[in-house]
Order: structure tokens, then sequence, then C-alpha cells
């Protein structure tokens, strides 16, 4: 069984908890025709959906370790918390769009045969939920938004060049941002291969210090376009073109 599929021990107890998962969902599911509890097939439904994520991530994941193995060792660790994280987060979010669905369905709510919808507080509650999640979503999602039309960031470091990279989705490298430095290694800069929320690229100056003075490092948020800079004592110059 190795031989057909590698690493599947590793997946074993994962892929049980996914199983579990939909059987909890199907038995709240029937539960809630008989207890005609809204509450109850809102939680069934918001189960069964986050099994079927935390199972899509799973397929992702085998996927990624049997082509790279790209977690080496902490695949033991990562392959049985990936779809408890899904399950505990998709079936929160999925019950809270049931619960706001639910409370302007009336119809659908009575059709069912359900005694009643979600209360006010639960409505409220959920509501806030969804927002502060669209939130952190946005925050997250915002650095890839402003990395368009590039897919990821590189850094082309030469002894006297630093040069930030952006890679297009036709697998071309783009220069973006250069710095020129003549002060290496009293001064080494380094390039964060991810822009902020801002969209602005960030560049580390890391400054080795003296027998009189500490090491420090100083953070520049520089805009996302193409330009050019040069360090002047550890200051950032711009370069007029």
């Amino acid at each position: 069984m190795s031989e057909l599929f590698p690493y599947w021990r590793f997946f074993a107890f994962p892929i049980g908890q996914v199983l579990v998962a939909l059987l909890v969902g199907g038995y709240l599911l029937r539960r809630s025709k008989e207890t005609r509890s809204y509450l109850q097939w809102s939680i069934g439904i918001s189960v069964i959906t986050a099994a079927v994520f935390a199972g899509l991530a799973l397929g992702w994941l085998y996927v990624e370790v049997l082509n790279t193995y790209s977690f080496g060792a902490l695949i033991v660790l990562i392959a049985p918390a990936l779809p408890l994280a899904v399950i505990v987060l998709m079936s929160t979010l999925s019950f809270c769009a049931c619960v706001l669905w639910g409370s302007r369905q009336d119809r659908f709510v009575t059709r069912l045969g359900f005694l009643t919808g979600p209360s006010k507080s639960l409505v409220r509650l959920s509501g806030g939920a969804l927002a502060f999640a669209g939130t952190i979503g946005v925050y997250l999602l915002l650095p890839f938004i402003h990395l368009l039309p590039y897919s990821s960031l590189t850094s082309d470091n030469r002894s006297s060049q630093i040069t930030l990279m952006g890679y297009r989705f036709s697998g071309q490298f783009e220069p973006v941002i250069s710095l020129q430095t003549i002060q290496w290694p009293e001064y080494n800069p380094s390039f964060r291969l991810k822009l902020d929320w801002r969209g602005r690229a960030i560049l580390d100056v890391w400054h080795k210090g003296t027998t009189t003075e500490p090491e420090t490092t100083a953070t520049y948020y520089l805009p996302f376009r193409e330009s050019a800079y040069r360090l002047d004592n550890g200051i950032l110059v711009a370069i007029e073109k």
C-alpha cells in the first residue's frame, strides 16, 4: 500500500477527521427534521460544508507533498492540523451565513417545517462575526491585489546592487525597484518578498554597528513602481531618472 499511496500513514487520521465531520453533519440534518430546529439544521449544513472544504485542502496537501515534499518532517504536524483548522473556520463562517440567510427567508424556514428562525441576538452576533472575518480577509488579500499584474516577488542580489523583481503570470521576471549599495557589509539591505497591505515594498537595512554603537535595523516602505535608489550612509536616497 505504501507503494501505491506513499505518505498515506500521515493522512489516515486527517481523513478520519473529515469523515467524522461528514457523519456528524449528516446526523444533525436528520435530527433537525425531528426536532424542527433551524439552528440544528444550520449547524449540520455548516459542518458538512466545512468537511468538503477540509477534504479539498487535504487533497491539495497530499499532492503538494507527493510532488515536492515541500513540508518535510512538518507534515506529521500539518496533516492532522489542516483539516481541523479548516473545519472549525469554515463551519463557523457557514453557520453565520446560514443564520443571516435564514433571518430573511421566513417562507423557507416555515416551508421546511421549522418552528422558528434564528433569534435577533444570534443574527447580530453572526453579522458581526462575518464582518470581522471579511475585514481580516480583505486585509490578507490586499498585498496580493496590489501585486498585480505580478504573481510573486523575487530579489536579485549582487555586490553593488539589489533589484526587487516581479514575476508575471506569463513567466517573465521584470525589475521594479533597484538599489545601489557600495557600503556592504557595513550596511546590508534586503527586500522582503511581499508587499504590505497598502501596496508598498518593504526594505530592511541592517547596520552592523561599531565598538561603541549597537547593531541597528532601519525599515523603509517604498512605492511599488519602477524606481531606483541608493544607500548613502544607511540613508535611502531616490535617484531621478
